[in-house]
């Protein structure tokens, strides 16, 4: 999810997401960022943390580039 910084990995269930200057894990996301998800993007990575691309991930897939273009469902991370 760009416009969150939230990545899902489905596989296992959890959630990484930006605090502050530090990421997080979790079962689940704090209720402030559930709120306003956006759209997202699919990413096939080989790694356990998904974040440590995120400054490559958001060159390719900026926040808000597919506000308008795609309602379909894309997951990033």
């Amino acid at each position: 999810y760009p416009s969150s910084k939230v990545y899902h990995d489905t596989k296992r269930g959890l959630y990484f997401y930006l605090k502050g200057d530090n990421w997080e894990v979790g079962a689940s996301l704090p209720s402030k960022l559930q709120a306003g998800m956006g759209s997202y993007v699919n990413l096939e990575l080989d790694t356990d943390k998904p974040y440590l691309h995120h400054a490559e991930h958001v060159k390719k897939h900026p926040p808000g580039h597919f506000k308008n273009k795609h309602k379909k469902k894309h997951k990033w991370g």
